[in-house]
């Protein structure tokens, strides 16, 4: 079993405003996670302003927890 994160960041064809601001991206973190024969997709894109975490927590979170989120993933435990 195996777990990737992928960071990406797609820019918008137009930009995207709201009351909060004008976006002209997106950027997040693609998951992978494959086990056996079955790959599985997740992300993680918090939008700045609306989510409570910002894009470099959620970084130096996965990256704090990658161990223990293959090891829950994998039904180990």
């Amino acid at each position: 079993m195996s777990l990737q994160i992928l960071k990406y960041s797609l820019p918008f064809k137009t930009p995207f405003a709201t009351s909060k601001g004008k976006y002209i991206s997106r950027e997040g973190y693609l998951l992978r996670l494959e086990k056996d024969e079955v790959v599985a997709y997740g992300d993680v894109a918090p939008l700045p302003g609306f989510s409570v975490e910002p894009i470099d927590e959620v970084e130096r979170q996965l990256k704090e927890n990658k161990h223990k989120l293959n090891t829950l993933l994998s039904g180990a435990d």
